[in-house]
């Protein structure tokens, strides 16, 4: 029997993280069996997300199968046990955020590092950059367009002689990002450059897949007429900020602003700051949506006039369904735009040059070329079906 393991950071809610799966699933066919796997058993299916086995199981997987690895995506390369589990594990959370303090700071890397390796299950280097050589019953191990962009920056983790060794043993490495890219290639570890696979949703899930798996009234929202708005957790300055630039587009353009959170995880937590800005809002809000699953967020920004926020796979959303975006936040989203879409490096700004963007795109709306990112996620997922042979 050949079967299929799909391995994700999807045992939490963060949007782009429960989408890979259900890309992988629907794109890949050449398995008898698809079994999804993350650091710990989960049923998050509320929320859309595939219910997971814990990582444990790659260890007992039947030797007379033929055994297929892939991890799905993410900005996991060679990210941490302690930095994993800190978003799912309350405890390793309050121990990480209780050893900031300045008189143990120093201590803090040790100590995350220590506690974690009794925390897991599986006792592989990295939760979701496993290597062939770590798993000996895998016929191949496949990842699938994932992003560190932290790589470049800090190197120094490439030259590990087990990271390399897990590395070198992977059968189809791709990332998503030009960082990511010329880090390993810098590092001597082969790579491919391809996009994030999420970009294929609009290619995948119709309108009518979408509205019998929503969980919010399509009937309370002005299609096409709102703005779709997101933040991850910032300082009261920034969120302050946030609210003067929500009232101004309201008062010169009566554009109203749907408030959605895009990941609830630890370390995560846009609904908390979402929450506090509706808080001090009014007649500019169209709905602040507490608990969605992710085919409302799909939904929410396929119907949008415009996309504003800080996450990347919100920003691929709007790109798939071409939506116009005008964002804000992380190194990821800033090189994923720079190295697929550098035509619209000027809808990325920082919280200061966002109401000008946000203004740009209404007056005059800019939409993604996708038609690179589409092809040539294509002929990953053409490669991919081939190593699965």
């Amino acid at each position: 029997m050949k079967v299929l393991y799909v391995l994700a950071p999807n045992d939490r809610f963060n949007y782009g993280d429960i989408l890979f799966p259900h890309i992988i699933s629907k794109s890949l066919k050449a398995f008898d069996k698809c079994i999804f796997v993350s650091t710990t058993k989960s049923d998050l299916s509320k929320y859309g997300a595939m219910p997971t086995e814990s990582l444990e199981i790659l260890q007992d997987v039947n030797p007379s199968d033929s055994n297929y690895l892939i991890v799905a995506g993410g900005e996991c390369l060679t990210v941490s046990w302690e930095t994993i589990l800190g978003y799912i594990d309350s405890d390793v959370d309050r121990l990480k955020r209780w050893m900031s303090y300045r008189y143990i700071r120093k201590l803090r890397p040790c100590v995350l590092k220590w506690f974690s390796y009794f925390k897991r299950k599986i006792k592989t280097r990295y939760p979701f950059s496993i290597g062939k050589n770590e798993l000996p019953a895998f016929k191949r191990v496949i990842y699938n367009s994932l992003g560190r962009c932290y790589l470049r920056k800090n190197p120094s983790v490439l030259l590990e002689k087990k990271t390399r060794a897990i590395l070198s043993s992977v059968d189809y490495l791709a990332v998503r990002d030009k960082m990511t890219y010329e880090a390993l290639q810098s590092n001597g570890i082969p790579c491919f450059l391809r996009p994030d696979s999420a970009i294929l949703m609009s290619a995948i899930f119709t309108e009518d897949y979408l509205e019998s798996h929503m969980t919010v009234d399509k009937r309370k929202f002005d299609l096409g007429n709102y703005i779709f708005f997101q933040t991850y957790a910032i300082d009261k300055q920034k969120e302050s900020q946030l609210i003067e630039i929500i009232k101004s587009i309201y008062s010169k353009y009566k554009k109203k602003f749907v408030l959605c959170p895009i990941g609830t995880a630890l370390g995560h937590n846009d609904q908390k700051t979402l929450l506090r800005i509706s808080q001090k809002l009014d007649k500019e809000i169209e709905a602040f949506i507490d608990t969605p699953n992710i085919w409302d967020i799909m939904w929410l920004i396929k119907h949008s006039c415009l996309y504003s926020g800080t996450s990347l796979h919100g920003t691929i959303t709007a790109m798939s369904f071409a939506i116009p975006f005008a964002v804000h936040g992380p190194v990821k989203l800033r090189s994923y735009i720079d190295t697929w879409a550098p035509a619209m490096g000027k809808c990325f700004s920082d919280e200061d040059g966002l109401l000008a963007n946000i203004e740009r795109q209404l007056e005059r709306p800019e939409i993604c070329d996708i038609s690179e990112q589409m092809e040539s996620i294509r002929r990953s997922f053409q490669k991919i079906e081939e190593l699965l042979e």
